[in-house]
């Protein structure tokens, strides 16, 4: 009882308000006091509490207020953070773009130039094929220029022959009629060459080249009146049997009696619709063209009959004469081109001065050595007849043409 006693007493508090007394046991607690004392205690205790509640609520409103202030501070740390690495995203991107632009336009650039060098390339060698091109128009022309020339000098000669025969022949008339036994008496036989076909022709054959000579041998033991009528297919002609280049010596002989038909009309080429081609046709209503070719092939068929002929040079005409066949005269021109040309870059050998260029080496000299020789530019004879089959194909493109025009050659 007396622990108990003390504690009530030390817990006991004497106020204004109340006063709180103990019995002497200890086990009783009397308390008095004041209403209107109490009352205002209770307001003060309210006043307090609410002051209390008050100060809380602003302590926790400032410190809502600093977590506030906390968050937004941390959100515009976050924001201008972010707003570094889209910068920094950006330049990179600006950066790749204009890397990316510059190796665009490097590339373009590059292209535009390799273009322009394959462009100077081209035209170089455009303007080398038309120069090559010229030259051989050139060349061509001065070899007809030639040959009509050889042909009006041989024409010429046989026209004064034939009056100097002409005039012996009269005064070997005059003296006969004069004194025909005496003349009688100085007759002698006269010997004739069983190769000759025309008197007086041994003296002239004497005086001309061995390719004439071949021509006009050849001239005599061709006879153009085989030529067929009509342009067989190739299977019909080229036999197992068949000789070699009889293809060719069909096609050269079609188109040599096709020729002749038609320049023995009253009007050649007549009703064949040829007008965009009248520039062409002067060429062949020319006779002494046919003839001039008529003379140059003759040498091909007798190398043929004879097995003479050039096996590199027959398979290539064989090869432009069956393309003029089937009336790809595009493709035939084109062959024609490949048996004359080939592959060659360097005609002739070229020796090119490098001079001293500052070196102490001294001057130089570059030598471009010429191509190997084709088989075309080691027979002249065969160079002459090839020109005259593709003159017989050009002739085959204007009475055979192609409904296609695009696959015409240029004459």
């Amino acid at each position: 009882k007396e622990e108990v006693k003390e504690e009530v007493k030390d817990e006991v508090k004497h106020s204004d308000v109340a006063d709180a007394t103990v019995d002497d046991d200890g086990d009783e607690v009397e308390l008095s006091c004041d209403l209107e004392a109490l009352a205002v205690a209770k307001q003060k205790l309210h006043a307090a509490a609410a002051a209390d509640a008050a100060n809380r609520e602003r302590k926790r409103a400032e410190d809502a207020a600093a977590k506030e202030k906390e968050a937004l501070k941390k959100a515009e740390e976050a924001a201008a953070r972010d707003r570094r690495m889209k910068e920094e995203v950006d330049q990179i991107i600006k950066r790749e773009a204009q890397r990316r632009a510059a190796e665009e336009a490097a590339g373009r650039e590059r292209a535009r130039r390799a273009s322009e060098r394959q462009r100077e390339e081209q035209d170089k060698i455009q303007k080398d094929n038309e120069a090559e091109l010229k030259r051989r128009i050139a060349q061509k022309a001065a070899l007809n220029e030639k040959m009509l020339r050889e042909t009006i000098t041989r024409k010429r000669d046989a026209e004064k022959a034939m009056r100097e025969a002409v005039d012996k022949l009269s005064e070997a008339a005059k003296k006969l009629k004069q004194n025909p036994a005496k003349a009688k008496a100085k007759k002698t036989p006269r010997k004739r060459c069983p190769d000759s076909a025309e008197s007086g022709s041994d003296s002239e054959d004497d005086s001309l080249s061995s390719t004439e000579r071949e021509r006009r041998e050849a001239m005599r033991k061709v006879d153009w009146s085989r030529a067929h009528p009509e342009l067989l297919p190739r299977d019909q002609v080229v036999t197992p049997t068949a000789p070699v280049g009889a293809f060719v010596e069909h096609f050269v002989r079609y188109t040599i009696g096709a020729w002749r038909r038609e320049l023995d009309k009253a009007i050649p080429f007549d009703g064949m619709g040829l007008k965009e081609q009248e520039m062409h046709l002067q060429v062949f209503k020319d006779r002494q063209n046919l003839q001039n070719v008529e003379r140059v092939v003759s040498v091909l068929i007798l190398q043929l009959e004879k097995k003479q002929a050039n096996a590199t040079i027959v398979k290539a005409l064989d090869k432009i004469v069956t393309l003029a066949a089937a009336r790809e005269y595009q493709e035939a021109g084109q062959a024609y081109m490949e048996m004359a040309l080939g592959n060659k870059r360097w005609n002739n050998t070229v020796s090119t001065y490098a001079g001293t260029v500052g070196q102490n080496k001294g001057a130089r000299t570059y030598l471009t050595v010429m191509d190997k020789l084709r088989e075309f530019d080691k027979d002249p004879v065969a160079q002459k007849y090839s020109q005259c089959v593709r003159k017989l194909v050009q002739f085959a493109q204007c009475i055979r043409p192609n409904e296609d025009v695009s696959k015409h050659a240029p004459i």
